[in-house]
């Protein structure tokens, strides 16, 4: 399955894909989960966040039932 246009000068590369297909059929979820969902580690997993964070293709807030847990979402923000 191709790259979709919006997202071909972003420069992402697989895993950064892997990670935002599961954000987009699962749903906002922590670190953590997605580490175990795309089986790299969390340190990877929140590299690659602040990557996208960075692009403003993703955002992080904190957990309404843990403020030390981020839980992490698709930016619906336009362009």
């Amino acid at each position: 399955m191709p790259v979709p246009e919006e997202l071909r000068t972003l420069a992402l590369t697989p895993r950064h894909l892997s990670l935002l297909t599961h954000l987009l059929l699962d749903g906002p979820m922590s670190v953590n989960e997605l580490a175990a969902g795309i089986e790299v580690a969390p340190t990877t997993v929140s590299l690659m966040i602040g990557e996208l964070s960075h692009k403003g293709i993703l955002d992080r807030r904190e957990s309404d039932t843990d403020r030390r847990r981020k839980i992490v979402s698709i930016s619906l923000a336009d362009g």
